[in-house]
This record gives C-alpha cells, structure tokens and sequence, in this order.
C-alpha cells in the first residue's frame, strides 16, 4: 500500500478533528491534509460540502461502453467521496453516505462511520492493484474543485469484481444512493443495502436509522 494514502487509523484521527487541521509531532501539516480536513472535518459534522451531480444520472454498469480510467485514492473526504492522487475529488454515484451526527451503537456518529468505511474500503481496493483501480466516469464538474462523478471497481481476493459503491452498501458503511424519485442509482445497491439492514450490518446496527440519506427518524409509526 501506498505511503501516501492516509490510513484508517489516519482518518478515524482526522474525522474527530485531532489529526488533520492542526500540527502534528513530525511538523507542519501538508496541503494534502488541509484539504481532506475540510472536507472531512465539515462531514463529520453533517455538512457535505462536495456538490451533487449537475444534472440526473443514468446510471447502467452493464453497458458495454464503459470507459475506464485508471484512479489512484489518496485518502476518504465524506462517506462516498475520496481524493484522488492528482488532486481530482471522485464522488461515487452509487452510494450516499450518511450525514447524521447523531451516535451509533459504538458512540461514533455516523457520518463518522460512513468516513471511516469508505477509508477502510479504498484499503483494501487497492490491495494487491498497484495501488489504483479502474473507474467509469459519468459526469464531471470544476466547482468547487475538479470533480468526477463515478462508479469504480476492483477484485476482491476470491477474484470477485465489485463496485466500489456496492462494497460500502453491502458492509453497511453507506446507502443506495436514489433519485428524487427514490429510485435506486444502481439496482444491485438496493439490494445489497436490504441484505446489510437484514443482517443489521454497520449503520443498520441501529435501528432507528432508515432512508433516505441517512436521516434519523424516530422508531414511530407516523414515519414511512
């Protein structure tokens, strides 16, 4: 594994605010961790300050015309963003993190949670991939800073290839992002996300948790 890419230990530091944002023991913080601290730091406390897509997706992974390019991680921003090595922030399309504040089962909050996920998955994505892996790009945008709206894939150690955004859903650490019409973005995240509340995995440790987006709702029957 790379050196450069923050590990989860890192990031369970940077999303409680004593890591990133400050000095540490060896000096200076770099401009690489201001970054993922302001990203990081302001999701934590259930503000996501990456933009959604400028338009609706439509979302198809079994096109045959997928372009794929080759993305090297460099560490979490939110629960389904991550900084890439050039600098270009890749939100996944198919996985919304939770954005509540309020505590699990584990006294950390979930968007905490949802950060920590997603840096534990690109861990383990890149394990064995020369530190990279490939992703579709379906829409991309300069605001704030350049940012590709993407699905990105790599092979599991029984040589399984799996979304990015499905490893998430399926481990409980995000969401199956949907449309406005509560559509899920990719079909099989629906389903992975009904097998993680079924096992009750992560996120759905908890169950006054549901959707949409990780807003928690009290366990009452006035709430759909």
């Amino acid at each position: 594994m790379r050196s450069h890419l923050i590990t989860f230990a890192a990031m369970t530091l940077a999303v409680s605010g004593t890591a990133m944002g400050q000095e540490n023991p060896s000096g200076q913080i770099t401009a690489v961790e201001k970054f993922v601290s302001y990203y990081s730091v302001a999701y934590s406390q259930g503000q996501d300050r990456i933009p959604r897509t400028p338009s609706p997706l439509t979302v198809d992974l079994a096109r045959k015309d997928l372009a794929l390019e080759t993305i090297r991680p460099q560490s979490a921003l939110t629960g389904n963003a991550f900084l890439a090595e050039d600098g270009t922030i890749v939100k996944l399309v198919g996985a919304q993190g939770c954005l509540s504040t309020q505590s699990l089962a584990s006294n950390i909050s979930c968007a905490r949670f949802s950060i920590i996920g997603l840096s534990g998955a690109l861990g383990v994505a890149i394990q064995g991939a020369e530190d990279a892996f490939p992703c579709h790009v379906f829409a991309k945008s300069n605001t704030p800073s350049p940012i590709k709206f993407a699905e990105c894939f790599f092979e599991k150690r029984n040589g399984e290839v799996v979304s990015l955004s499905g490893y998430l859903v399926l481990a409980g650490t995000a969401f199956a992002a949907r449309d406005g019409a509560g559509k899920p973005l990719i079909a099989d995240n629906a389903s992975f996300e009904a097998a993680a509340k079924q096992a009750r995995s992560g996120i759905w440790s908890n169950t006054l948790f549901t959707h949409p987006y990780g807003e928690r709702y009290r366990n009452n029957p006035i709430n759909p």
